[in-house]
């Protein structure tokens, strides 16, 4: 996501511009960057996993990204009498690849190195999306939607962002040069027309939502329109504004210079922009998920002209409000926060490889400060270096080339060369299948288990075999079923395949849950339930006998509640799971895991050495995790001993 103009110092050196109309106002306004970095902060926070609302941190950026780019574009039309589109994108391009090219090559290298096989395979399709700027579109395709990595950290998910600003960029200068033509200049007519564009653009999501499809529409290109609008017309009114001052003789203070009281309208600008900042943190503190259907009934439109109100009662220079967000620690991590966007999660992710059980609030502080300083080094030493250097194509552009190949063969290969050397050592190859539980049982075997298997962990989010339209837990969340998801026999064939795993390892209990198939909803006491149950149960045996005839399936039971299943679901559900695993034997064992976790009906919730074993009711915390590892352990080597 690109949330900063051209480097701010620019415009903080530049004389004011001139026009034939008269003087124009000088165009830096540095609460704004502040603003930039209290976004990029509140992301790095929710990233961590510390607080897990205040996932409004990306929309302001992309708001910021429509109101300083339109700015920065009038004020050139303003001065010249039109803006250079060509000089516009070249701009783009030296502020942006640099740093996006080095990040993504760093990460593919990374994910051969550190990561798991689906680590591997899943950073190196991200990495050649967000290369070519299509990976909201990818993560749709892939139906990897960005909450779900919420407490679990992939390196490249928050590039959809970057691509949709991207795509924003390529675009809007034309729109916008179009919009001059047709006002002839008008203020007044710009304004309106930009307004209405923001009106039209509010009202994608109300049309497209249907109440399943919140996965799909986050991600949409079309969707977020409204943020750059929102972003364009805030900025339309703030470039009439003051250069109505500057042609008065009204012109704003020098920036830097001491504050004075300000009259009615600083008033008017500081509450204005206090309240626009109270709405934005309470309804991230309400906001459950991005799921919530307000979001798309006009959430997101209330959001992203809420952060433009803010943004631009920013553009003053007095009142209490600009002093706080022009403090000078937040500025500068303002003037960062494209690079710490770009690496904060690559290094979230190797601070848990390097210790799985670090607390959130130490990998939001440890992991804060080492991507401020790698985003400083990477801001000052590669980025402003490049952007002050004058264009050569016949050196940039074979640069340019040689990085993208890098970029993308090495997604190619790297996955491709773990694939074939998963297991230098001869260690059997355990693969894991099914729902977000099978990632912390994968973790169990990595992280607290003795290396004695090469581990493939094949799990998704939110995701079994049951082939519904939409899930609803235990607290009544109805969750949509993925694309992906619904197309898990074509790829568990082909993960089976290409992974030859010696033992596969299933965990399906999200399908406990109630099951929306056709138009009725089903339970798993129902005998429609389990008839259709059966069946997939049945085709998923009919992959393991073909794909993978002989290699051992254990398949898992769970607890008989969770915080997603209620008791009586969990218990029916345990008792189908029972009866397929005796009428497939001797490929398919049961792996017993709520005898592990509840001996004698009785469900551990702490260790025996202290420490909680659940982080929701649901997953494994690193205690959890260290208390099932021996026991899967003993399962697999068990099936393996006697297959």
């Amino acid at each position: 996501m690109q949330v900063a103009t051209e480097n701010p110092d620019a415009h903080r050196h530049r004389a004011p511009v001139e026009s034939a109309a008269g003087p124009a106002y000088r165009g830096y306004f540095p609460a704004v960057d502040g603003l930039r970095g209290l976004a990029v902060l509140s992301v790095l926070l929710y990233h961590s996993g510390w607080f897990s609302s205040g996932f409004f941190g990306v929309d302001v950026f992309m708001v910021l990204s429509g109101f300083l780019i339109t700015l920065v574009l009038l004020r050139e039309a303003e001065q010249h009498g039109r803006f250079g589109i060509g000089a516009f994108y070249l701009r783009r391009f030296k502020r942006l690849t640099p740093a996006l090219l080095t990040t993504l090559l760093g990460t593919v290298v990374l994910g051969y190195l550190c990561g798991t096989l689906a680590e591997a395979r899943q950073i190196a399709w991200q990495a050649v999306a967000a290369l070519v700027q299509v990976a909201n579109w990818e993560q749709i395709r892939h139906s990897s939607t960005y909450w779900t990595s919420f407490g679990q950290v992939n390196p490249l998910s928050p590039m959809w962002s970057l691509s949709i600003t991207e795509q924003f960029y390529l675009v809007w200068p034309l729109v916008l040069a179009l919009i001059l033509l047709l006002t002839r200049r008008s203020p007044a007519a710009r304004t309106t027309l930009l307004a209405l564009l923001l009106c039209g653009s509010a009202a994608v999501a109300p049309l497209l939502f249907d109440g399943g499809n919140s996965g799909a529409l986050y991600l949409n290109t079309l969707v977020r329109l409204v943020d750059f609008a929102a972003g364009a017309t805030a900025a339309s009114v703030v470039h009439t504004v003051y250069l109505s001052r500057a042609r008065r003789g009204i012109d704003r203070p020098a920036v830097g210079a001491a504050p004075g009281r300000g009259g009615s309208g600083t008033l008017l600008l500081t509450g204005s922009g206090t309240a626009a900042l109270a709405v934005l943190v309470a309804v991230s503190v309400l906001a459950h998920s991005y799921h919530d259907a307000w979001l798309y009934r006009g959430g997101l439109a209330g959001v992203a002209v809420t952060a433009a109100v803010l943004a631009a009662a920013l553009c003053h220079d007095r009142g209490p409000l600009v002093r706080l967000f022009s403090l000078g620690p937040l500025v500068e991590i303002g003037k960062l926060s494209y690079a710490m966007y770009l690496v904060h999660l690559p290094v979230y992710w190797l601070l848990l490889k390097a210790e799985p059980t670090i607390r959130p609030y130490a990998l939001f502080l440890m992991g804060g400060f080492v991507t401020w300083l790698i985003s400083l080094l990477m801001h000052y030493l590669l980025t402003e270096r490049v952007r002050r250097l004058p264009w050569r194509p016949g050196i940039a552009l074979p640069l340019l080339t040689a990085g993208c190949l890098l970029v993308v063969l090495g997604a190619q290969q790297l996955p491709t060369y773990l694939s074939g050397s998963i297991d230098p050592s001869g260690k059997p190859v355990v693969l894991l299948l099914g729902d977000s539980f099978t990632t912390d049982l994968a973790g169990s075997l990595t992280d607290s288990g003795t290396q004695r298997y090469s581990v493939v962990d094949d799990g998704v989010p939110d995701c079994g075999i049951m082939d519904a339209q939409e899930v609803e837990d235990a607290g009544r969340s109805v969750v949509p079923v993925t694309a992906r998801c619904r197309a898990w026999n074509r790829v568990w064939a082909q993960q089976i395949g290409s992974d030859k795993p010696s033992v596969i390892v299933v965990h399906l209990d999200w399908d406990a849950t109630a099951q929306r198939v056709g138009g009725s909803w089903l339970t798993p006491c129902q005998s429609g339930y389990r008839q259709r149950y059966d069946q997939q149960l049945a085709e998923a045996a009919a992959i393991w006998q073909s794909v993978a005839p002989g290699v051992p399936v254990l398949l898992s039971n769970d607890r008989p509640a969770t915080g997603d299943v209620p008791q009586q679901w969990g218990a029916c559900y345990d008792h189908l799971i029972d009866g397929f695993v005796q009428a497939h034997a001797p490929q398919v064992h049961l792996l017993d895991l709520e005898s592990a976790l509840c001996p004698k009906g009785a469900c551990t919730t702490t260790a025996p050495g202290g420490g909680a074993v659940f982080s929701d009711d649901v997953d494994l915390t690193p205690t959890g995790r260290k208390l099932v590892a021996p026991f899967l352990e003993r399962s697999i080597a068990g099936v393996l001993q006697h297959g």
